[in-house]
């Protein structure tokens, strides 16, 4: 889980007397019309004002406030006196604990000799197809390993047709199994080292899940689900996404569409909570896009920028 704990309130003391925590609490305590008198005193002081400061990035960044004040809390149990002075130590040791709570597994490939079917799995529109297409290119193309290509999602007629295309340009196998026999009876007999599969959308209360989970049961290979979620998702429903399909079962997060927000702080926290690793971060949703070589210090910067 994420190295970021709650140790007790401690200092972070301003000219005032008042720790980082104890304003907080005395902001509650004494309701909302005390905010602004209460942190106009504490933004008079460098080190509280840089904490206020990496606070709001946290929250624009869609964190919880939660997360983000027990991220400061520990950055400033964390810090001596003296590191407290320095703003860019404050950020730093920040940085390091955003990094903390970020794992990531960046490969699908088995051992040479071996094989493994990755299965991705989340919401409509959240670019499991076009993730699919760009990982074949990567592992058929480029890491030149054998690669076929699954789909089952008999609901969207166009996303199967973009997919046996793109297989048949890279000159890979492309199946679509109706039952999860036919589905279990082609893997045992593929000769692939990768098995691509795509599945429907699928939201909340989704009878498609269970249905799902029958193809999964189905597998005689080894399996890694792949949750993927689009950056931008808006937090209640990544909270929905977690819970639906930690149910269902899954292994990695594959993170898509990071050009077009920076807000995705909500699917970092929830990693976390989760205790899941990411495997892939996505950018552009067209096949054109890119496959990011990120590290976990990357997204945490992009979580602080």
């Amino acid at each position: 889980m994420s190295s970021v704990e709650s140790p007790p309130v401690r200092k972070l003391e301003i000219h005032t007397g008042h720790s980082w925590a104890a304003s907080r609490q005395d902001v509650a305590a004494d309701g909302e019309g005390s905010e602004s008198s209460a942190f106009g005193v504490a933004l008079q002081d460098p080190t509280a004002r840089k904490f206020l400061q990496i606070r709001e990035r946290l929250l624009k960044s869609n964190l919880s406030s939660e997360l983000a004040d027990r991220i400061i809390r520990s950055v400033d149990d964390s810090l001596s006196r003296n590191d407290l002075s320095q703003p860019g130590r404050i950020e730093a040791v920040t940085l390091e604990k955003l990094t903390g709570m970020i794992r990531m597994v960046p490969d699908i490939a088995p051992p040479r000799g071996q094989c493994r079917a990755v299965m991705l799995v989340g919401p409509t529109g959240s670019g499991k197809s076009s993730s699919i297409a760009k990982l074949a290119a990567r592992y058929q193309l480029k890491e030149k390993r054998e690669v076929s290509i699954y789909n089952l999602d008999l609901y969207r007629l166009g996303a199967t047709e973009m997919l046996k295309t793109y297989a048949q340009i890279i000159n890979a196998p492309f199946h679509t199994p109706f039952t999860p026999e036919e589905f279990r009876k082609l893997l045992d007999e593929d000769p692939a080292e990768i098995m691509l599969v795509d599945t429907p959308g699928i939201g909340g209360g989704s009878d498609r899940l269970e249905q799902l989970k029958q193809f999964k049961d189905a597998c005689p290979v080894k399996l890694d689900v792949h949750l993927t979620v689009a950056a931008g998702t808006d937090s209640r429903l990544v909270d929905r996404v977690f819970e639906t399909f930690d149910a269902f079962g899954f292994d990695k997060i594959l993170l898509t569409k990071l050009d077009e927000t920076d807000f995705f702080g909500a699917v970092i926290e929830h990693a976390d909570k989760f205790n899941r690793p990411f495997s892939f971060l996505m950018d552009d949703p067209e096949v054109r896009g890119n496959i990011m070589d990120a590290r976990p210090a990357d997204l945490a910067r992009m979580l602080l920028d």
